[in-house]
C-alpha cells in the first residue's frame, strides 16, 4: 500500500508472492507516521511501514500496535526482495530522512545567512567530506517540497528548532520553484 510501492511489489511478485484479501502483513509505504494508516485496518497489528532508501535498504517501522509476527514477516519479505531491512520505530521521517533533512536544512540556512554560495557549499561537502553529492544537489534531486514537508512533519512531532524549515526553503516551495536560484 502507498505511493512508490510498485517496485517493491514487483520484486515480491517476481519472488512468487501475490496480494491477498487476508494478508499476514500489510506493507505501507508512507512518509507520515504509519499508525495513522494502521488504525484504518480491521487488524492494525498487521501493518508495518516501509521507507525505501535507494535500491538496497528498506526501513521497517513498527507501530505501537504492530505484532511481532508482522514485523518478522516484513523483515523476511524485504530480504526476499533483495533489500536490507532496518527496523525502526514509527516516527516522522523514519531514520534516514530524520538525519538527512536537518543536514540539508542547515545548508540552506548557511547559504541564506551569506556564509557561502550554493556551489561552494556543494563543493565543500563533496570534496571535503567525500559525499557523492552536495546538499543543494541532493535537495534538488529529492525535491524541495518533499524535504520541506518532511521537515515540517519532524518539527510538528519533536518541536526541535533544527527541524523547522529554513525560511528560504519554505519560500521557494510556496512560490512553486524547484531549484535554488544561482547568480
Amino acid at each position: 500500500a502507498g505511493a512508490g510501492g510498485g517496485g517493491l511489489a514487483e520484486r515480491l511478485r517476481a519472488a512468487g508472492f501475490k496480494e491477498s484479501e487476508d494478508p499476514d502483513v500489510v506493507l505501507c509505504l508512507a512518509d507520515r507516521p504509519v499508525i495513522e494508516h494502521a488504525v484504518r485496518l480491521p487488524d492494525p497489528a498487521r501493518m508495518v511501514g516501509v521507507h525505501l532508501v535507494g535500491d538496497q535498504v528498506a526501513e521497517l517501522a513498527s507501530t505501537v500496535l504492530t505484532s511481532e509476527a508482522a514485523a518478522s514477516a516484513a523483515r523476511d519479505l524485504v530480504k526476499i526482495a533483495g533489500l536490507t531491512p532496518v527496523p525502526c520505530k514509527d516516527r516522522a521521517g523514519f531514520v534516514v530522512d530524520a538525519l538527512l533533512f536537518p543536514y540539508l536544512n542547515d545548508a540552506v540556512r548557511m547559504h541564506e545567512s551569506g556564509y557561502a554560495s550554493i556551489d561552494d557549499i556543494d563543493a565543500a561537502m563533496r570534496l571535503g567530506c567525500g559525499y557523492p553529492a552536495g546538499p543543494f544537489e541532493m535537495l534538488e534531486s529529492l525535491g524541495l517540497a518533499k524535504v520541506r514537508d518532511g521537515l515540517r512533519a519532524l518539527y510538528a512531532e519533536y518541536r526541535e528548532p533544527a527541524f523547522a524549515p529554513a525560511p528560504l526553503l519554505d519560500q521557494l516551495v510556496t512560490a512553486g520553484v524547484s531549484r535554488f536560484p544561482r547568480p
